[in-house]
């Protein structure tokens, strides 16, 4: 499998978005009114078939799968917003599986 990363700088629902800090699991992204945390989610590329069935033009590419952003509807789940770099960074330690409280947090609450 041969994934496309997602860009450096991309757009996206009228703001323009900035790569801060990126994992393999985890990544955070900066627009103009704030941090967009979220944990990365791979899914296939469209195929030349179902391109022509839906009027899209087909790209001959290597890539195989895809780094998806996150939807609307992925917030509060994958995705988290924040205003507040420090706070941005809080959720990207806790995506991430680093912040060790967090981890016991889970576990106790699951036993």
């Amino acid at each position: 499998m041969v994934i496309e990363k997602l860009p450096a700088k991309l757009s996206n629902k009228h703001y323009d978005y900035e790569l801060v800090k990126r994992t393999n699991q985890t990544l955070m992204y900066k627009h103009a009114h704030g941090y967009e945390v979220f944990t990365n989610k791979i899914v296939p590329k469209m195929g030349k078939k179902v391109a022509e069935r839906f009027g899209f033009k087909f790209k001959e590419s290597v890539y195989t799968h895809k780094e998806a952003f996150p939807k609307d509807e992925e917030f509060g789940v994958r995705a988290f917003y924040t205003a507040n770099y420090v706070r941005a960074i809080e959720i990207f330690d806790i995506l991430e599986g680093s912040n060790q409280e967090w981890i016991s947090y889970k576990n106790s609450a699951q036993s």
